[in-house]
C-alpha cells in the first residue's frame, strides 16, 4: 500500500495548544483495531495521544530512530493493561512543504505486548515431542523445512510460550493433528516496526522488522540445488497481524526482483486487507490463498477496508470513507472515525 502524502494527513483532534498533531486516514481500521475508543481504557489512550504527542513527542519518553532525526515513537498506555505504540515524523518550520504545517504527523501505531515470560522472537525449528513441541533457534536466516508458519499471540500475563502458539496456529490452520517439523518465525509486533532501528530510554529486545523476514524468505529463495537445504516448494502460514510484517517483507523482495515462485502463502485471519498481500505476492512469482475456516473480527476489520474485494460490506465501508474524505475538507481523524463507526458499522474488536 502506497504512502499517504502528508499534505493528505488529517488534524487527529483540532487544538491550539502545543505541537499540532496530525494522523494519516488511513489508520482509521488500524486506530479501531489498537486504540478502539468505545470504551473507557481506549478513550483514555485517544486523549493521552493527543496531549503527549502535542507536548513531548520528542521528550524522554519517546524513542528516535537512528540514522532518521525526524523520526519517533512513543508509547502510550499501560503494559499489561493496553498500551500502544505511535510511531511518528516530526516537521519543523523550515522544512514543512508538501505537508499540512509544522507539527507532529502519526504514520503507524501498534499494540505493545508484555513479555513477562521472556519469551524470544525470530526464527525457530519446531520439533514434536510426545505431547509438546520443542523449538531449537535457527541462526542461519533459511528455512530448516518446507513449512513455516508466522505469528505470535498474547494472554493476561503477556507473550504465550511457543509450545503453546504452535498448538493455537496448527488448531487455527484445521491442524490439530499436525505432527511433523516446522519453522516457526515469532514476531510479536510490539517489538516490530517498519524497518528502522530506534534507540529508547530503556533497553528494549530485538527489534524485527520487515527486513528481517524479508533476508529469511530470500535466501532460502536463494539456496541453489548443490546446498542440500532446499526444498521444491515452501508453504506459509501467516497469523493475524504478522499479515502487516509479510506485507513488508514481499515489499521489499519485490524491490530487490527476488522470485518466490517455490513459496505459497496461506493467509488466516489477517490484520490488513488481503488483496494487498496477494498482489505483492503474485509480483513476486508465489501464490497465495485466504483462509475461510477462521476470521476473527479484527481481521473483519482490515478486509472491510480493502477497496479491491467485492463484499457488499467492504465496498460501503470503502465508499463511506472516500465519501467524507471528499465532502469535508477540514475533517478531522476524530469526526472521521466517528463517521465510519455509524456508517460503517466498524465492529467492536475490544
Amino acid at each position: 500500500m502506497a504512502a499517504t502524502p502528508l499534505n493528505e494527513y488529517l488534524v487527529y483532534l483540532p487544538s491550539r495548544d502545543g505541537r499540532q498533531v496530525y494522523i494519516d486516514p488511513s489508520l482509521v481500521p488500524v486506530f479501531t483495531e489498537c486504540v478502539n475508543p468505545t470504551n473507557d481504557a481506549g478513550r483514555k489512550i485517544a486523549n493521552d495521544i493527543h496531549h503527549k504527542l502535542s507536548s513531548d513527542a520528542t521528550g524522554t519518553q519517546s524513542g528516535q530512530a537512528i540514522g532518521d532525526a525526524a523520526e519517533f515513537y512513543m508509547d502510550i498506555g499501560n503494559i499489561g493493561e493496553r498500551c500502544v505504540r505511535v510511531f511518528s515524523r516530526i516537521v519543523q518550520a523550515e522544512s514543512a512543504q508538501a505537508s499540512k504545517g509544522p507539527g507532529v504527523y502519526v504514520h503507524n501505531i501498534q499494540r505493545v505486548l508484555s513479555n513477562g515470560r521472556n519469551v524470544d522472537v525470530g526464527l525457530f525449528h519446531m520439533k514434536p515431542l510426545d505431547r509438546r513441541w520443542i523449538e531449537e533457534p535457527v541462526r542461519s536466516s533459511e528455512l530448516t523445512t518446507k513449512v513455516l508458519r508466522l505469528g505470535s499471540m498474547a494472554d493476561q500475563s503477556g507473550l504465550i510460550q511457543l509450545n503453546d502458539l504452535a498448538n493455537n496456529m496448527l488448531k487455527a490452520s484445521g491442524q490439530d493433528s499436525y505432527k511433523t517439523d516446522f519453522n516457526l518465525y515469532h514476531c510479536p509486533l510490539s517489538v516490530s516496526d517498519a524497518g528502522n532501528e530506534y534507540s529508547t530510554p530503556q533497553v528494549r529486545q530485538r527489534v524485527i522488522s520487515p527486513s528481517d523476514l524479508a533476508e529469511v524468505l530470500v535466501k532460502t529463495a536463494s539456496l541453489g540445488e548443490w546446498s542440500g537445504r532446499q526444498y521444491d516448494a515452501y508453504t506459509v502460514y501467516c497469523y493475524a497481524d504478522a499479515s502487516k510484517l509479510l506485507e513488508g517483507a514481499l515489499a521489499i523482495a519485490k524491490q530487490k526482483n527476488i522470485s518466490l515462485e517455490k513459496f505459497s502463502f496461506s493467509i488466516v485471519a489477517p490484520y490488513s486487507p488481503y488483496s494487498f498481500i496477494d498482489k505483492l505476492a503474485r509480483d513476486c512469482g508465489a501464490t497465495s490463498k485466504l483462509e475461510r475456516g477462521f476470521m476473527s473480527s479484527a481481521s473483519q476489520l482490515h478486509q472491510n477496508f480493502d477497496p479491491a474485494s467485492i463484499n457488499e460490506s467492504a465496498i460501503s465501508t470503502c465508499k463511506t470513507y472516500s465519501d467524507q474524505l471528499e465532502t469535508s475538507s477540514d475533517i478531522s481523524f476524530f469526526e472521521l472515525w466517528k463517521g465510519m463507526g455509524s456508517a460503517a458499522h466498524l465492529p467492536n474488536v475490544g
